[in-house]
């Protein structure tokens, strides 16, 4: 079995990077924002800082399990939050080190793909338990489903950040 090109490598990393961004986009606004304190905002950089003898990789890598691993996976559905700081952060960094001169070297494109499809799984996951409560009160238990599958699908054509108005103000937020 050969190994996958590097044009295919970032195909499906794309991919998965814009399901993940639909899945972002339409997280249930029950959930609470993230916070600059939190695990997300304190390991996951906003810039492309790496270690040069380490690679970009290790560097991504790095924040990824000090924030993902290890822990339950309730403990892990609690990391899915949203705003600034939230999953949205995590995106934005596995997008910023994917384009990195050299990501590829040592399965790099690979090995975020796989962190992206982590994601997508456990945002799936998180959608499919708040939504229920929803769906049960609202209609038609497909309705679940739908909504699931629509949240996945959405895709911004130009890749472009949302508009600042579309960001909830994590100072101002306050849970129901």
């Amino acid at each position: 079995m050969s190994e996958p090109s590097l044009e295919e490598q970032q195909k499906h990393l794309q991919q998965l990077l814009n399901s993940l961004k639909g899945l972002i986009k339409n997280l249930p606004l029950s959930l609470p924002c993230g916070a600059k304190e939190g695990p997300i905002g304190k390991y996951f950089p906003d810039k492309a800082e790496y270690d040069e003898e380490e690679g970009p990789y290790f560097t991504f890598n790095k924040a990824y399990e000090r924030v993902f691993q290890g822990l339950a996976e309730s403990d892990r559905e609690l990391l899915v939050m949203r705003g600034k700081y939230g999953i949205e952060r995590v995106h934005t960094c596995m997008t910023i080190f994917s384009k990195i001169s050299g990501i590829e070297k040592n399965n790099g494109l690979v090995l975020i793909a796989a962190r992206a499809l982590d994601l997508v799984e456990l945002c799936k996951t998180v959608i499919a338990k708040v939504i229920p409560s929803k769906a049960n009160t609202c209609g038609p238990a497909e309705r679940k489903q739908t909504l699931l599958s629509k949240a996945a699908a959405v895709q911004d054509e130009d890749n472009e950040p949302r508009d600042k108005e579309d960001e909830p103000n994590d100072k101002d937020y306050r849970p129901k």
